[in-house]
């Protein structure tokens, strides 16, 4: 009998039930930056993010399952044909992963993350369970083995390997921005010993702005006789913002700066644009450990401001990403906006930002043990 992959983090449904953990993803989606510098003050320590938990659903059916995993502020959209009813739900609050994933099996779907990040979707599937069970979690983190390739050189024995591919996907409730490996972050252990696998050095791969990461790890090949990987150990940092702040400014011009939970955000200049003649908007927004880099400016591509009427009469207007985001030689994030059409004087506005909260650092770990080689 096959040997099915064994998760280190094990999970036991409220129910005495097992269910699957892992459904393939099919985007190769994966940035490798080159040499990641470290975003984060050396005082700044790790910090574990707990699972979302989610309450006791009322109902048995996945429309039911799916209110109430929304209201936790993670949304989850089926794309199936019509309502999935008779589900075994669980009476007890139970975290996000372990929940989606059970919700998922009952109901005949499968997992993927939507393209752009920010949900999560399931789409018509057969119900089957799946080949692996190797899942780790870690905070709202869930880390999947998808596949394993042995990779055989004609030419040169010494070029021959195996290629995990890992499924990273998380919460859409957060949207990380960097997922950072070390050069030790990968290690391979063999008869009790462990030994660091190079994967480049210290590499990085962007996660914003998309809902999962297919993650290939470059290991050695084993001896012939060998039929299992004894285990394979993950360690790696996610740049992790908890939430978008809200810092209001009474007027849309230069003022003092604001201060908000270490966040300092500063409106610097208000211009017109010499070829369209609409009002630009010029802000700063610096952190107080978090030091982003002058090429990674993509981090900051979604930040919001809004502007609101003073008097009601032009009510809410809100605007366009950014048209320009630079990081100067102290690190401060200054963006530009090109605000909408106002219905009333700019006076009548005081204009709210929305800068993302410090970012923290949540280590990432997973391991996976006895991994039936090809």
């Amino acid at each position: 009998m096959r040997r099915l992959l064994r998760p280190t983090v094990g999970l036991t449904w409220p129910l005495g039930l097992a269910w699957p953990l892992g459904l393939a993803w099919p985007l190769g989606l994966a940035w490798p930056l080159g040499l990641a510098t470290l975003l984060l003050a050396a005082s700044q320590t790790p910090e574990t993010v707990p699972a979302t938990q989610v309450p006791a659903i009322q109902g048995d059916s996945l429309h039911a399952a799916l209110k109430e995993l929304r209201r936790t502020g993670n949304e989850v959209h089926d794309r199936g044909a019509g309502d999935a009813t008779g589900l075994e739900l669980p009476t007890v609050s139970t975290p996000f992963w372990p929940l989606l994933e059970h919700i998922a099996y009952q109901s005949q779907r499968r997992i993927v993350p939507s393209h752009e990040g920010g949900s999560v979707l399931l789409v018509p599937g057969d119900g089957a369970p799946p080949r692996s069970l190797m899942s780790c979690l870690s905070g709202p983190f869930r880390v999947r083995t998808k596949s394993l390739t042995a990779v055989r050189s004609f030419d040169d024995e010494a070029f021959e390997r195996l290629i995990l591919n890992l499924e990273v996907m998380w919460e859409p409730r957060y949207r990380p921005l960097l997922l950072q490996l070390a050069g030790n972050g990968v290690q391979l252990e063999e008869n009790g010993q462990r030994r660091t696998i190079d994967q480049g050095g210290q590499v990085s791969w962007r996660l914003a702005g998309v809902g999962g990461l297919e993650w290939p790890l470059r290991l050695p090949r084993p001896p012939r006789s060998a039929t299992v990987l004894d285990a394979v150990h993950l360690s790696a940092t996610v740049l992790l913002p908890l939430k978008r702040l809200e810092v209001s400014f009474d007027e849309v011009g230069p003022s003092p700066a604001q201060r908000q939970e270490g966040v300092e955000c500063r409106i610097v200049e208000v211009r017109t644009d010499p070829k369209s003649g609409r009002w630009q908007l010029v802000w700063t927004v610096t952190y107080t450990h978090f030091n982003p880099e002058s090429h990674q400016t993509w981090m900051f591509a979604d930040i919001a401001i809004t502007l609101h009427s003073k008097s009601a009469v032009g009510g809410v207007l809100g605007s366009a990403r950014p048209i320009q985001v630079s990081v100067d030689e102290k690190r401060s994030v200054r963006l530009v906006h090109t605000l909408p059409t106002l219905l009333t004087p700019l006076e009548d506005y005081q204009v709210i930002v929305h800068p993302l909260a410090e970012p923290i650092a949540h280590p990432l770990k997973a391991e996976f043990r006895d991994i039936p080689l090809p």
